[in-house]
């Protein structure tokens, strides 16, 4: 259940003295290292931390938690039953506030997981020690709550190490993963990936990845992995879907995920995307794609897919309300989720009954929710582990200087979103014979066409689908350096609105002749000319402000020619063909 870390983009930040590390959720044995055992429903700090050695990384199963600090150290708190601490001759049965692991404090730690009853470590000498209960043989060795060291993987040039509630995984960084444990006769569901359900004492390599894997996440009683060819596999308990293949079966081995990235009108004309992340959670599964698309699948009846709604999934699904946010990291927790935007804002849904949400109370959420409470904060990287959640601020500049609150996330019965309702007719307005701006609170550009084609083209729906992709093709890449084409849709008009004798009236559409094309662009720089101010006037609507042109004007407009570029192609391309062509485009009022 642990996040990889991702690249953040700098911002402006202004030093500031304050806590690094947040923590939020279930705290019923210490593992928050709160000084006590209650729930916290807001983000609060985590107490016992050297500011001359920050925590960089940790992980956290469902009632303890493992920190590493930048120099190395290994501290942990929580439940110390089963010896998952690996605190020797310990007489409580829990600890409330970090404490260093004196077995390993002459060793540097580089990768930490702990699973329900045991724990991991990899040592910068590449050798990896567990501690813990034995249960169903997920350590590698015997019960103890000393770590040991696990001998089978000590010449395997080991990069990470991963933990399910039964089973172990670690990854080399020739792409070998190794995997044992397993579960017993009830818990084990084919996890391990090795082809049958018994289970392992010692680390076996899983000979099916002859690609070499690249990246691996331990979920309950599932994994996932990222292979180097960029493939998505999953394995182990399939029973809600959590292993992503599209059948709510188990699996023994590793089974491909099919990952449709073009879902709700999302096109990727010239980029070909790939998935660059994953996490398991406890029956729930996410993905993170390169362009910052999140896919979700698994368990989902308590909100963790982030899809509004409570129904499980076995194969990817977008999370459409993410789509115009840019996640940058994911992380998992039991049965929630949290992501971390571009803009360094933390997101979550899922089980909120011990606040592991963050929101200040227990309630459930079916879509991603902002945490308000950490507004402004510079958030390095985000963790999440059973029923609590974790963000670690930059060491140098926690607080970030030019902050602003989040733009809403995207819905999908609004004309000014990414889509809307299928059964919903999209009317524009008026089809006038000339451009149509209109400059509005937006992140995005939104442009439409509307066209009639003439009767030879009539319901020729083939053919006009062709022109229309290879239009697509050709304006994202005149658009490149300005825009990228981030959504498009094409529907045949049921209903047009048309201005006759100055009245605009309703009218049915032409059967197979009349046409809307929407697009949703995503813009790179401020291009917009400011020239035609002196040739029409702006008029204030109810979504902003509008101004009209023809094309002559656009055409005429070296500025204009760029943001309108894409006008300037489609009229050459379909004008032979069209009785009819209006242009219609919503702009970022900041770009006018």
């Amino acid at each position: 259940m642990n996040t990889s870390q991702n690249t953040i983009p700098s911002h402006n930040t202004l030093p500031d003295i304050q806590p690094l590390l947040y923590c939020w959720g279930k705290n019923k044995d210490g593992e928050l290292s709160l000084g006590h055992s209650k729930a916290v429903t807001l983000p609060k700090p985590v107490k016992g931390l050297k500011s001359s050695s920050p925590i960089r990384f940790l992980s956290s199963g469902r009632q303890h938690t493992a920190f590493i600090s930048a120099d190395g150290v290994l501290y942990v708190c929580g439940s110390a039953l089963h010896g998952k601490l690996g605190l020797e001759d310990l007489t409580m049965t829990s600890i409330t506030k970090l404490q260093p692991l004196p077995f390993l404090k002459s060793q540097k730690v580089l990768d930490v997981a702990c699973g329900d009853y045991h724990t991991l470590c990899l040592l910068e000498s590449g050798e990896v020690y567990a501690w813990g209960g034995t249960l169903h043989k997920k350590l590698g060795q015997r019960a103890s709550g000393r770590p040991s060291i696990i001998l089978s993987l000590s010449n395997k040039k080991i990069i990470s190490v991963s933990c399910g509630d039964f089973h172990s995984a670690a990854l080399s960084q020739h792409g070998e993963l190794y995997t044992w444990g397993g579960g017993g006769s009830y818990f084990n569901r084919g996890q391990l990936g090795h082809g049958h359900l018994k289970d392992i004492e010692t680390p076996e390599i899983i000979g099916f990845f002859k690609q070499g894997v690249k990246k691996v996440s331990c979920g309950g009683y599932h994994t996932l992995a990222l292979t180097y060819n960029d493939e998505v596999y999953g394995w182990g308990s399939g029973t809600y879907g959590e292993c992503g293949f599209g059948e709510f079966v188990d699996a023994n081995a590793p089974r491909l995920v099919k990952v449709e990235f073009e879902q709700k009108g999302l096109v990727f004309p010239s980029i070909k995307p790939k998935i660059i992340d994953l996490a398991a959670g406890g029956h729930h599964s996410l993905l993170l794609s390169s362009q910052g698309y999140v896919y979700s699948f698994g368990y989902g009846s308590h909100g963790q897919l982030g899809l509004k709604s409570t129904i499980n999934e076995c194969e990817p699904k977008l999370i459409y309300s993410l789509t115009n946010k840019h996640v940058m990291q994911i992380a998992v927790g039991w049965n929630h989720t949290c992501v971390l935007t571009e803009s360094l804002d933390l997101y979550a849904t899922g089980y909120g009954s011990s606040g592991q949400l963050g929101l200040g109370n227990d309630e459930s959420k079916t879509e991603f929710t902002w945490v308000s409470n950490l507004a402004g904060k510079n958030i390095k990287r985000i963790f999440a582990g059973g029923n609590h959640s974790w963000g670690l601020l930059d060491e140098k500049n926690p607080t970030l200087l030019d902050y602003k609150p989040p733009s809403p996330l995207r819905e999908s019965d609004k004309v000014d979103d990414l889509g809307f309702i299928e059964t919903k007719p999209l009317n524009l307005g008026p089809v006038f014979k000339k451009v149509e701006l209109h400059y509005c609170e937006l992140d995005m550009l939104h442009r439409f066409v509307r066209f009639e084609v003439i009767d030879a083209f009539e319901n020729k729906k083939q053919e006009v689908n062709i022109y229309i992709s290879e239009f697509l093709k050709e304006m994202q890449m005149a658009d490149e350096g300005f825009s990228i084409l981030r959504f498009s849709k094409t529907q045949e008009d049921q209903e047009v609105l048309m201005e006759i004798n100055g009245e605009v009236v309703n009218q049915k559409g032409n059967d197979g002749k009349s046409w809307t094309l929407m697009m949703i662009c995503e813009p790179k720089n401020q291009v917009y000319d400011s020239g035609f101010e002196k040739l029409t006037e702006f008029e204030e609507t109810a979504i902003g402000e509008k101004r009209l042109l023809s094309m002559e004007e656009v055409q005429n407009s070296p500025q204009e020619q760029i943001s309108s570029n894409w006008m300037i192609i489609f009229e050459k391309k379909f004008k032979p063909f069209c009785k009819e062509i209006a242009f219609f485009e919503l702009r970022p009022s900041n770009h006018k």
